[in-house]
């Protein structure tokens, strides 16, 4: 039992370590980064694509779709890439 408990919490301070790694670079890229559900909305996005789109807080992008964000050339085959996420085997993006 106490082999588990440690071996849990060691699972949980590397899980903490990568995901407090991976945020940094998130919140510091100077790419635009934003994350969806596979139905469209905006679940997160870092301050590069607020400043490109003009926004001013994340909150004003969450829940909305992120469909009419891409331009109109794109629509068509950023829609089929996205289909293509529901299709196994799942491939990652």
């Amino acid at each position: 039992m106490l082999k588990d408990e440690a071996v849990q919490s060691l699972v949980e301070g590397v899980y903490t370590e990568e995901r407090t790694k991976l945020e940094a670079i998130f919140a510091s890229c100077p790419d635009a980064i934003t994350v969806i559900k596979l139905n469209g909305s905006i679940i997160g996005c870092n301050q590069a694509t607020l400043d490109m789109l003009g926004y001013s807080s994340e909150d004003e992008l969450i829940g909305k779709k992120f469909s009419p964000l891409v331009h109109p050339d794109d629509r068509e085959m950023t829609a089929k890439e996205i289909e293509k996420l529901n299709i196994p085997p799942y491939p990652c993006h």
